[in-house]
Formats: C-alpha cells, sequence, structure tokens
C-alpha cells in the first residue's frame, strides 16, 4: 500500500505513468530529480507520515522508489 501512493505520487510529480514506476526505479537517475523534486516528495511524504529530523535525513540518503517504500513500512507506519 505505501509503495502504490508513493507511485501515485511520483508518477504525478514527474508525469510519468505509474507503471513505470517499480522498486527498482532511482529517483535520480531514471526520473532525474533534482533537489529541489525530493524536497518536494519530502515535503508530501511528512504530510502523511509523521516524519522526524532524523528519519528525513534518512530518507534523504536513499534513492530507489522500493527503498523509500520499505523504509517508510519499517520504520513510521
Amino acid at each position: 500500500m505505501i509503495f502504490e501512493r508513493l507511485r501515485a505520487v511520483l508518477s504525478e510529480m514527474f508525469a510519468v505513468d505509474g507503471d513505470e514506476i517499480t522498486p527498482e526505479t532511482d529517483l535520480r537517475q531514471d526520473l532525474e530529480a533534482d533537489s529541489l523534486d525530493l524536497f518536494e516528495l519530502m515535503t508530501v511524504l511528512e504530510e502523511e507520515y509523521e516524519i522526524s529530523d532524523r528519519e528525513r535525513e534518512e530518507l534523504r540518503g536513499l534513492n530507489k522508489a522500493g527503498e523509500i517504500a520499505r523504509y517508510i513500512q519499517e520504520h513510521l507506519e
């Protein structure tokens, strides 16, 4: 469920078909996300999940969609 939500957010942010986003999708390489894009993504995630400063820093170190979804599921849900 978390991955599906993340997929929807990324699909909207980057104007790509949601089916193109897999757990292996690299935000920086595959979607060409820049620092502003990643900031916007963190803002969306912060609104949906209670993210602490430590968790935000850990999330920033993750590049793949599946890693981000897994982190949220394991730490924030």
